[in-house]
């Protein structure tokens, strides 16, 4: 759907969103997504922080927490626990469910035998280069970790400083080792500076649902360094980017506030990396705009946040 609905297609009542915490990459994309329903679609939406909604935008650990929800409401999730503990079900009391990846979807499927829709989430982003190749420099990371290093955060910094070049990385992050202490409580004009003035963001992260930062950084005309595996291996190539392949993968188990969660972590090989950081800090220029112009190409036509967003109302329309 790309056309804007008029006025007698749209909800006859108040549509509530919520991704249960201000402090996710959830609630970043919930507020810019219920504007841009207002603006474009004249839907009457409102975003809020509690399980009293229509629409979530969330993880499976608060799904399966919240599956006596009273009525019917939509469960968008991403995620990247490979198995939830407990007898969850979650598609009782009319909850729909779609998934943010393939991977995710998979993950779904081996644990709740279910098979939901993918839909990507949208990338808001600022869809034009930041800096000239001569005026960027460094790299940079963004991700808040939760009871595990799942960003892979002190991996990064270990290597930087084994390397003797910690200050070429600006780490964003809940970490005490962070540079900047926050994630997306940074405002956007910030944060775009910031990915948009690096020679490459990093994404390493040893398990993920989606991954929202290392394509806001191609929307910003800076290529990403990834690890080949997970979601990432879906939603990256190497036109676009230098892959890392995987060194290490395994089942871990830990506790989040009480609630238990198996992950599948994946680390990157650590002379692979190191591999990808020579490639990056040698690059020449023409195939550092190459990459930048297929990039930006690339994030808009797959995750450009208006075609996203079209395609998702015809879902809203039911409720």
């Amino acid at each position: 759907m790309s056309t804007r609905s008029t006025s007698s297609t749209v909800p006859n009542h108040k549509l509530f969103f919520s991704s249960l915490s201000t402090h996710s990459s959830y609630y970043y994309i919930l507020s810019h997504v219920v504007d841009y329903l207002k603006k474009v679609y004249n839907i009457d939406a409102v975003l809020r922080t509690d399980v009293m909604a229509d629409i979530f935008l969330t993880d499976a650990v608060i799904m399966s927490q919240n599956w006596l929800h009273p009525w019917k409401s939509l469960w968008w999730v991403d995620t990247p626990v490979y198995r939830i503990e407990g007898n969850y079900f979650v598609t009782r009391n009319n909850k729909i469910v779609m998934v943010t990846s393939n991977w995710v979807r998979d993950v779904l499927r081996r644990s709740f035998n279910i098979d939901p829709p993918v839909r990507y989430l949208p990338v808001f982003g600022c869809y034009r280069p930041m800096y000239n190749f001569h005026d960027k420099s460094g790299f940079v990371t963004i991700g808040n970790n939760l009871g595990v290093d799942r960003k892979n955060i002190y991996f990064l910094h270990k290597w930087f400083i084994d390397h003797n070049i910690r200050n070429y990385l600006k780490v964003v992050s809940n970490e005490p080792v962070a540079d900047i202490v926050g994630n997306y409580n940074l405002d956007d004009s910030r944060k775009y500076d910031l990915l948009g003035k690096s020679l490459f963001y990093i994404a390493m992260s040893r398990a993920e649902g989606f991954g929202l930062p290392p394509l806001e950084a191609l929307s910003c005309g800076t290529p990403v360094i990834y690890l080949n595996a997970h979601t990432f291996h879906e939603l990256l190539n190497d036109k676009i980017g230098i892959p890392v392949e995987v060194g290490n993968e395994y089942d871990i188990d830990i506790k989040v506030e009480g609630v238990p969660l198996h992950y599948h972590f994946y680390d990157p090989d650590e002379k692979e990396f190191t591999y990808a950081m020579e490639t990056a800090k040698t690059i020449n220029k023409d195939l550092y705009e190459d990459m930048v112009a297929k990039g930006l190409e690339y994030v808009e036509e797959k995750f450009g946040y208006k075609k996203i967003i079209d395609n998702l109302v015809d879902i809203l329309f039911t409720f």
